[in-house]
């Protein structure tokens, strides 16, 4: 059975900080950029991947707009559970 690149087991500080800030509203990618201490390159292929694993939706092409999709809402809700 084939594995998505980017299983929840695969999730790393810069994915779950990316969807913690998505979990509070959408956001551009030049946001998330500018709000994050991660590089432009680390965000754009954190941001990727997190599209290919459903967890964020991208909903505006010309303005790079993003949002959290339910599997991006629940693994927020079972990190921060699990986690605190």
């Amino acid at each position: 059975m084939a594995t998505s690149t980017t299983d929840v087991a695969e999730l790393n500080r810069i994915d779950r900080a990316i969807l913690q800030m998505l979990a509070e509203g959408r956001a551009t990618q030049g946001y998330l950029i500018d709000a994050t201490p991660h590089t432009r390159s680390q965000i754009q292929r954190r941001l990727e991947a997190l599209h290919m694993g459903e967890y964020i939706e991208k909903i505006h092409d010309g303005t790079a707009l993003y949002e959290i999709t339910q599997k991006g809402q629940n693994e927020v809700t079972d990190h921060s559970t699990t986690h605190s």
